[in-house]
């Protein structure tokens, strides 16, 4: 059974830090191919990536699932 984006935000937020190491895993690579896209080099890349999974860290309790997929607002 796969559980759900905002149901992992949800566990990460209350401080089950398993939640958020599945989002990692889970949107990894579109981070990567998307960062990667923009600058053309793997190892900026891989450090643009950790950082925006840093960012969505420190700001998930502003993450709005009516508003946006969690893949959508991790791109933004």
């Amino acid at each position: 059974m796969r559980i759900e984006d905002q149901d992992l935000v949800a566990q990460t937020l209350v401080g089950q830090l398993d939640g958020f190491r599945v989002l990692v895993e889970r949107h990894q690579q579109a981070v990567f191919r998307f960062a990667f896209g923009l600058i053309g080099n793997r190892e900026e890349a891989q450090d643009l990536s950790q950082e925006a999974f840093l960012a969505a860290y420190a700001n998930l309790s502003s993450y709005d699932p009516a508003r946006a997929a969690f893949s959508t607002w991790l791109l933004t």
